[in-house]
């Protein structure tokens, strides 16, 4: 810690900048017991079985959550959780913003958000552990219809639309699943070509 407050005092950082960059850091520290790490390279150094046991232990109730990852097989949901990436986010950090395209959707792992408009002078809901958001992304290119910003300090979970089709290619039937339970929950799925269309989060 006594390095990052160095670092910051001597490229003259605004001091609630830095208070903001020290905060996270000290989040890390107090929840992870490190500083900002990869949790892939951590999974890496298991076995294959163990790695499969951690990452399942960890997600798996939180992944099937989302209506359209219920009920599919057991290794393509192992997949999936697999492809999360970890991140970790600062106090009142944009996490995306209304009007953007959508590219990923996340889970809250740990933490609070809000969901509001464009700058945030209007607050909807608010989600806790557990929730997640932006799950159209992976369906369709589409606009954000709402922005996510956090309350407190986040570990969060993305996934990446990229991602999600890489491992669909081997899970043709979870594909159709997936399709099946989007028209069930009223998501658009026709194609749009280059068009970006509007899309709930």
């Amino acid at each position: 810690m006594e390095f990052v407050n160095s670092y910051l005092k001597i490229h003259h950082l605004p001091t609630q900048l830095q208070a903001r960059v020290l905060s996270f850091y000290r989040h890390c520290w107090q929840q992870l017991k490190s500083f900002p790490f990869s949790e892939h390279a951590i999974l890496d150094e298991l076995s294959p079985f163990l790695r499969k046991q951690v990452v399942m232990a960890m997600n798996k109730t939180m992944v099937e959550s989302v209506p359209f990852f219920t009920n599919q097989e057991a290794d393509f949901v192992m997949r999936l959780i697999l492809a999360l990436r970890s991140e970790v986010f600062a106090p009142r950090d944009m996490v995306f913003q209304q009007g953007e395209v959508g590219h990923d959707m996340y889970f809250l792992r740990q933490g609070q958000v809000k969901v509001g408009n464009v700058n945030m002078t209007v607050v909807y809901t608010k989600l806790y552990d557990g929730a997640y958001f932006g799950e159209v992304a992976l369906l369709m290119d589409c606009r954000r219809t709402a922005s996510i910003e956090t309350v407190y300090q986040c570990d969060i979970l993305g996934l990446s639309k990229h991602d999600m089709d890489k491992v669909l290619d081997d899970f043709p039937q979870a594909k159709a699943n997936i399709v099946e339970a989007a028209v069930k929950q009223n998501y658009k799925m026709e194609e749009k070509g280059n068009q970006t269309v509007s899309c709930l989060d």
